[in-house]
């Protein structure tokens, strides 16, 4: 059996936990058709003199615009250099996401849901039922969208009790003896982040979203965040929730202003964190 190692606080490198990120190859000609979709909708929207037919085209034009934006923003997130440091909230020391990386996914999502209410409506009186389930349609995903603003911008915070996630449509906490390994893992192009948990009676999971609704991550209770979302790098994340796993003696500091000191000069110490 082997044995945990002392405690210090000196600097450790825990050396690399994923290869380099690359984009998908898909992406840039994803950007540059959408770039020029945007560009002929734009054109059409100009040329043509009804009014309504002008706003579908701009409505066309901004949906298309946006897809390219949030294409881009994958493209940079890679890139990115300077991860914000993480800081005080609550009682406990957060990692926040990305204003951006809502914004980049929402954005896209509300504009095909009004392109799509609006095309409900004008098909009304002719196709009542089909424009009735489209309504009905947009509706769940207005309530959707609406929660994950709700809940926005979400975070992981680190407490001397445990660990709390702020996600997307969920919000959880488990407590350090419920956490059993920090692993790093690649789900598709993205650098993930899995907390793993054997949860007890203080372990809490709550959805804001109806079941049908749920989009449930099949590692569900495990805490799970990537890197598309996290302002911060995902290694120093990864880092951070080890040293404290495997250091106990030092979660007394968690929310103030030494854990963050130790976070931004990565004074970690290897523990039995997976």
């Amino acid at each position: 059996m082997s044995s945990q190692p002392p405690q210090t606080d000196r600097a450790v490198t825990i050396g690399p936990l994923w290869g380099p990120r690359y984009p998908p190859r898909w992406l840039l000609p994803f950007v540059a058709v959408m770039t020029l979709l945007a560009a002929i909708s734009v054109t059409l929207a100009g040329s043509t003199r009804e009014p309504d037919g002008a706003g579908v085209f701009l409505l066309f034009a901004a949906l298309f615009g946006h897809l390219a934006g949030y294409g881009v923003y994958l493209r940079w997130i890679p890139l990115r250099r300077g991860p914000a440091m993480p800081d005080d909230h609550l009682t406990g020391t957060s990692f926040r996401y990305a204003k951006w990386a809502y914004y980049w996914y929402v954005a896209p999502i509300v504009l095909a849901v009004l392109g799509l209410a609006l095309f409900a409506v004008l098909s009304f009186p002719d196709n009542t039922v089909f424009a009735t389930v489209l309504l009905s349609f947009c509706l769940l995903a207005a309530v959707a969208i609406g929660f994950m603003v709700y809940l926005a911008p979400g975070r992981l915070t680190l407490t001397p009790d445990g660990v709390h996630h702020r996600g997307l449509t969920l919000v959880q906490y488990s407590p350090w003896s419920s956490i059993v390994a920090v692993v790093a893992i690649e789900s598709g192009h993205e650098r993930t982040i899995v907390v793993e948990v054997d949860p007890g009676e203080d372990d809490r999971l709550r959805h804001y979203l109806p079941r049908g609704l749920r989009s449930v991550h099949p590692l569900l209770p495990s805490i799970v965040v990537s890197d598309t979302w996290l302002l911060t790098d995902p290694t120093l994340v990864h880092e951070t929730l080890r040293h404290y796993l495997g250091s106990p003696e030092d979660r007394a500091e968690l929310g103030t202003r030494a854990a963050v000191d130790r976070v931004r000069h990565r004074r970690f110490t290897r523990g039995d964190a997976g």
